[in-house]
């Protein structure tokens, strides 16, 4: 499952609900009201089916609610879906189901998803466009008549294995990518990417990486953003025990030269301003916790 909170309403994830058949998937939508919590409704697939997993991935800004369906077979088995949502009133009405006519099946799209403001982020990290499952993340923009495709960003040609889109976090000036199976510091080490945008176009701006990078340890299976700081987990930590995580706090430097553009997100760019990240983990001795599979910020 998944959580996304904005304001006063909170949404969760229940992707292997079995409403519209094993593992169809819904979405919990909550309000704080009075001082508490209230199931405001249920959010499922007008057109769900077994093994859709709707509501692996959520995401929540203002009035629209994204909520990933990463096994929809509409374009193949598993190429996946991710479904918009829009606020009227005291309810949710559905604004939209992207499904690029260029996925493939297995591609997995609608695994990762962020919104913010007018533009939602979808993260496919087994597209094969750069190599097998080096994965790709799609940018789309809403307009007068919906939401259509403003980009589609992939690692460097001839990247495999990358998971690039495995996770995502929006503003509206950057975009944070996680991308667990990179080998930069390792075999499925792991790395985060950090775009810019810029009159429309996202650039490549700065890759992530833990002060010693391990393989296997896979850094960038959870990604957020708020303001100039993110937050970065990996599943697996080494130094401790198999499993129990780790979650990096990193501060980006603006756009300063610490930010210089790249020509791929594979080439290494400066690191950003904290010299040392902060760094969360659990206490040494622990069993597998995964720690850092899931990562969010926000105001205090």
């Amino acid at each position: 499952g998944s959580a996304a909170v904005h304001g006063s309403t909170a949404i969760i994830g229940a992707s292997r609900d079995d409403d519209g058949g094993i593992d169809s998937g819904s979405a919990y939508v909550w309000s704080f009201r009075n001082n508490a919590w209230t199931l405001a409704t249920k959010l499922v697939a007008p057109d769900a089916g077994s093994a859709d997993w709707f509501g692996h991935a959520v995401a929540i800004d203002e009035n629209f609610v994204v909520v990933g369906a990463y096994g929809d077979d509409d374009r193949g088995e598993k190429c996946g879906a991710a479904y918009v949502f829009r606020r009227e009133g005291d309810g949710w009405t559905l604004d939209g189901k992207l499904v690029p006519e260029d996925l493939q099946e297995g591609d997995w799209f609608g695994f990762s998803v962020a919104i913010s403001g007018d533009r939602i982020a979808v993260g496919a990290p087994r597209d094969d466009g750069s190599g097998d499952s080096a994965g790709c993340v799609r940018i789309f923009r809403r307009g007068r008549e919906g939401w259509s495709r403003e980009s589609i960003l992939r690692p460097a040609p001839g990247t495999t294995t990358a998971w690039f889109g495995y996770a995502v976090a929006l503003t509206s000036e950057r975009l944070i990518v996680g991308s667990p199976g990179d080998n930069t510091g390792g075999d499925s080490a792991g790395a985060a990417m950090v775009f810019a945008r810029t009159d429309g176009t996202w650039t490549p701006r700065v890759v992530l990486l833990p002060k010693s990078s391990i393989a296997g340890e896979q850094f960038g299976a959870s990604v957020a953003i708020d303001g100039d700081l993110v937050a970065v987990g990996r599943q697996y930590d080494a130094d401790r025990n198999t499993g129990s995580g780790k979650a990096w706090i990193f501060r980006l430097a603006g756009k300063s030269r610490k930010e210089t553009s790249s020509d791929s997100v594979k080439t290494p760019a400066p690191t950003p301003t904290t010299e040392r990240p902060a760094v969360a983990e659990p206490s040494k001795g622990k069993r597998p916790s995964q720690m850092g599979v899931g990562v969010a910020n926000g105001p205090p």
